[in-house]
């Protein structure tokens, strides 16, 4: 049974009826780079965890408090899509105006994404749940940096779009936290 020509391999079409692929239907989401970055945060931020409750490192008793069902909806909807934009992508671009240099921009990039991440994972926003800094640089700074590469390295691909692969590998991520700390 032969497969369909073009399909596993570089061979022609055969009729001038079929058409290529064009450019623009290319794929939002970069499946690959999506995946590995959630399952290496998950790993990482799950390890840590319970190596912190393991130490007993006390985790703050902020849970008690909130509301799980509005909990869960800004942290699976809303935190994906805001904190992508606000400290991924807006960092980028704005500096990306003012840097010529591919490398500084994404070095600068970096350390404005990790810094604005970590403050907000400690309690920076008004609303947040606070943190002690341990868990907010653990949660923060793995969180920050995992994301940030797969914004990065989906960029780097050409393949997908970085806000929208970074926001759906953040959107697994946050999903799976929420269903392991909220409804154990």
């Amino acid at each position: 049974m032969n497969s369909p020509p073009g399909l596993f391999s570089n061979q022609p079409l055969s009729s001038g009826t079929e058409t290529a692929p064009q450019p623009d239907q290319a794929p939002v989401i970069n499946w690959r780079i999506c995946l590995i970055c959630f399952a290496i945060n998950l790993a990482i931020i799950l390890s840590s965890l319970f190596l912190m409750i393991g130490l007993h490192i006390e985790h703050p008793d902020d849970m008690k408090q909130v509301n799980r069902a509005q909990l869960a909806v800004m942290a699976i909807l809303l935190a994906p899509l805001a904190e992508t934009y606000l400290f991924f992508q807006l960092p980028y671009q704005l500096v990306r105006k003012f840097l010529p240099f591919p490398k500084l921009v994404w070095g600068v990039s970096f350390l404005i994404t990790l810094s604005l991440f970590i403050y907000e994972h400690h309690g920076g926003s008004p609303h947040g749940l606070h943190r002690d800094w341990p868990l907010a640089f653990l949660v923060g700074g793995v969180g920050g940096a995992t994301f940030f590469s797969c914004f990065y390295f989906t960029h780097r691909s050409g393949y997908g779009s970085p806000f929208w692969t970074t926001t759906l590998c953040h959107l697994f991520y946050n999903t799976c936290i929420t269903l392991i700390t909220l409804f154990p």
